[in-house]
């Protein structure tokens, strides 16, 4: 067989089956592996596609999801680093893992599904479709596809490749408030983000305010902006709050004040803006008021006097 007839059998024998403790259950048919296209300058390239199944198996159980790698860098690869992400049909993630593999992965010799490189979850099987389950919720999601990116590579030389990726011990955002806040008279508590409705890929960020004013209040306009690590603007979104809010009331998390932005919240409390290798850090985040509606029917914004 040729060198290009290797490889194109070779990636086909990619597949999905179940962890050696459970009965082996097929990968379906529609669900594909591919390559993460921010992950095309990698000097590791992801190879294959998932084995065509046959039957279905319903129970749910531990999965594991193999990838196939070769190394073009001139030298052998001792260490590389993937993220796995399950998306649905409308391209939404629903589920992420990360794996590492360690060894000497010689240059141009296809990997065929090195244990370590494989990623474990929660799922399973129902014909031609693919399910991932959610620790936290307990519910299961189809998939049609899995995109894996290559994070980082090390060689033997000493080298290393790094991509663009998630650290999953970056510092959770600073949060803060700007003048404009002072200037209305109203005191931020609290600013939280955390994982929007189970939703994966979704963030909700919300405060928590108090009324410093002497005058009863009917509506508040916030703003949040996003900063990353080097001080750039990277979202801008506000909420309206609707409410009667006489002088010195609180207003814990009220659901009024979130914002919902595609995004993940890892372990730590970091903060990403999007998913996969298109994620940016969120550094800091500053909430600000722009207007403010009285009882009496005087509006306060931003730009009058305190």
């Amino acid at each position: 067989m040729s060198y290009s007839g290797f490889r194109r059998a070779f990636a086909l024998l990619l597949g999905l089956t179940a962890s050696a403790a459970f009965m082996t259950a097929p990968a379906p048919a529609g669900t594909d592996i591919t390559s993460s296209p921010a992950s095309g300058s990698a000097p590791i390239e992801v190879l294959g596609d998932v084995t065509p199944a046959t039957g279905a198996d319903t129970a749910p159980q531990t999965m594991d999801a193999g990838v196939a790698f070769e190394n073009h860098a001139a030298t052998p690869a001792t260490s590389i680093d993937f993220t796995y992400l399950f998306v649905d049909a409308n391209g939404a993630a629903i589920a992420e893992e990360h794996t590492s593999t360690r060894g000497r992965f010689a240059p141009q010799v296809p990997i065929e599904r090195d244990p370590a490189a494989s990623a474990h979850f929660p799922g399973y099987a129902s014909g031609s479709v693919l399910y991932v389950g959610d620790q936290d919720t307990n519910l299961y999601e189809p998939i049609e596809h899995i995109v894996v990116s290559v994070d980082d590579a090390t060689f033997a030389d000493g080298s290393k490749w790094e991509g663009k990726t998630r650290d999953s011990s970056a510092q959770p955002p600073q949060v803060a408030h700007d003048p404009s806040t002072d200037a209305a008279h109203i005191r931020i508590l609290r600013i939280v983000s955390q994982r929007a409705n189970s939703l994966y890929d979704r963030v909700d960020t919300a405060l928590s305010f108090a009324n410093d004013n002497e005058r009863r209040i009917d509506a508040i306009q916030f703003g949040y902006t996003f900063y990353d690590r080097d001080g750039n603007v990277i979202q801008h979104q506000t909420a309206i709050v609707r409410g009667a809010y006489s002088h010195g009331a609180i207003s814990t998390l009220n659901p009024a004040t979130r914002i919902t932005f595609r995004g993940v919240v890892m372990n730590g409390g970091s903060v990403w803006l999007g998913w996969g290798d298109a994620a940016q850090y969120v550094a800091r985040i500053i909430a600000s008021v722009d207007d403010i509606r009285f009882a009496d029917g005087t509006i306060w914004t931003s730009a009058s006097p305190g």
